[in-house]
């Protein structure tokens, strides 16, 4: 191997990779996206209909999860992220392997799940997106 490459044998990227991955893909613009791990590319937006998003709960709202901040300032992005984004990877025979959420933070609304000012509803729909990915995981 290389100088600089990496072994990806399972096919799994860890939460700082998929951030990094997000990142490299904004910087670049969705024409050219591409992904850690070779020969595969960032698929511009996950589908509505995929099953990662129905393999429990019917996710079909698109709504944007904010971080903590948006209880400080009430805005829902951070710096110039407005408009959110579903993104992924998948292999060769159509399984999702990677979701990117962008421009959102599900993980923050994990973390304040138990803050009396973060938005509830906010947490639930973050909880059933993580549900959904963690289940689709281990059945696809």
């Amino acid at each position: 191997m290389a100088v600089g490459e990496r072994d990806f044998d399972l096919e799994v990227l860890t939460p700082v990779e998929a951030i990094e991955a997000s990142a490299a893909a904004e910087a670049v613009g969705p024409s050219r996206l591409e992904a850690p791990i070779p020969g595969k590319v960032v698929k511009v937006h996950i589908a509505e209909g995929d099953e990662a998003f129905h393999v429990l709960y019917d996710l079909d709202q698109r709504i944007q999860i904010p971080s903590r901040m948006f209880i400080y300032s009430g805005q829902t992005w951070e710096r110039d992220g407005v408009t959110p984004h579903w993104r992924g990877i998948y292999d060769d025979q159509g399984r999702l392997m990677v979701a990117i959420n962008h421009n959102m933070d599900i993980g923050d609304a994990w973390e304040h799940a138990d803050w009396p000012d973060y938005p509830e509803n906010m947490t639930a729909l973050a909880y059933r997106f993580g549900i959904n990915y963690l289940i689709y995981a281990m059945t696809h």
